[in-house]
């Protein structure tokens, strides 16, 4: 090929090249424009929509006749959409009589069977975590047994939706199955799970008692983690009989769980356990009462001063520092131990007690 036919390929190619471009832009011009102009009137059409919508759904509320509902029944998809945000926003502040009407406008429109059929076959799971939440705020008790189906499903974010749901509602019955929902979830469901049991309210303690007893270790460390958030003294005796289990973690939560509560009988339970085998049960405990400043595990701290555990000293030298007078003057004492690790770590608290204001 001479150089005059590669020119005009050259040529060509960058004719077509610079054709398909202007194409591209010209679409994206297009395609801009569409989209501002559908957006305005879609935001036309929600203002004059919303405020009919909200008169009516309001009007319902407010008086419950049944002739001001009739037009909300079979509503066009736009105006559905409209529709289900109003009362999402409507159910956030509504109560008694006002909340079991909104649930109704919700079941009569038909959006409460479009959000269970997208909670049971929704290829999203976004859309099936969005629907178990909505059928939980607005209080769906019919959308029971698809929530608990929601429970198993593949992903976490669904599986704590449909939980926040059904401690919304109350079903404390569920709760066993919750628990073993979550159970191998268990650092995203500890972090996420205590306002969702809370929803369900004391009946659900008793349960969680039961619960910390589970023949399955997931389910009794997530159990335990959830009663020491109740923070109710007599949760103890099932507690306290946990820190000798043969699995550390759960002995390591039950000490958590106990230091959790703040009880002086609880604390007084796991003095015993600043001599565990397990450094992991020493340090926690340790934790746990400069947590609560609690002054007669004094000689025990003392002594963990010396532990051979890093952590050990660490978190006794801490729990000294944060109960006042009596603590600085263990720790001064501490300064004349034999042992070095035990002058070093409290000479170490004793300049974080001087700096602090």
């Amino acid at each position: 090929m001479n150089l005059s036919n590669w020119q005009f390929t050259f040529l060509t190619l960058s004719i077509l090249a610079s054709n398909i471009l202007a194409v591209i832009v010209a679409s994206l011009v297009f395609i801009l424009v569409v989209t501002k102009v559908t957006g305005g009137l879609w935001d036309k059409y929600k203002r004059k929509r919303r405020a009919l919508l909200i008169s009516l759904a309001l009007e319902f509320l407010r008086t419950g006749k049944d002739e001001t509902k009739l037009p909300l029944k079979d509503l066009r998809r736009p105006d559905t959409w409209i529709f289900k945000e109003i009362l999402l926003e409507l159910s956030e502040e509504a109560s008694g009589i006002e909340q079991s009407r909104a649930t109704e406008l919700y079941e009569f429109s038909g959006i409460t069977d479009k959000e269970i059929r997208t909670l049971r076959r929704s290829w999203f799971w976004w859309l099936r975590a969005a629907s178990a939440h909505n059928l939980g705020q607005l209080r769906v008790k019919r959308a029971k047994n698809d929530l608990i189906r929601a429970l198993s499903d593949k992903n976490i974010e669904v599986r704590l939706e449909a939980t926040w749901a059904i401690g919304h509602m109350g079903f404390v019955d569920a709760l066993p199955l919750i628990m073993e929902s979550m159970s191998h979830f268990f650092k995203i469901a500890a972090l996420r799970m205590d306002a969702f049991i809370f929803e369900m309210g004391a009946p659900a303690l008793p349960l969680l008692m039961d619960l910390c007893k589970h023949p399955e270790w997931e389910i009794q460390l997530l159990a335990i983690h959830l009663v020491g958030e109740f923070k109710d003294p007599g949760t103890l005796g099932v507690l306290l009989p946990l820190l000798d289990s043969q699995n550390l973690e759960i002995r390591v939560a039950a000490c958590k769980a106990i230091g959790s509560i703040g009880d002086p009988k609880g604390l007084s339970g796991i003095i015993p356990y600043l001599d565990d085998a397990a450094w992991q049960m020493r340090a926690q405990a340790a934790k746990q009462f400069g947590r609560n400043r609690f002054t007669p595990a004094i000689p025990g701290l003392l002594k963990c001063l010396e532990d051979k555990a890093w952590w050990v000293r660490l978190n006794a030298g801490e729990a000294l520092s944060q109960m006042g007078k009596q603590g600085e003057v263990a720790l001064k004492k501490a300064l004349k131990a034999k042992d070095r690790f035990a002058r070093d770590m409290a000479s170490q608290w004793l300049d974080e007690l001087e700096v602090a204001p």
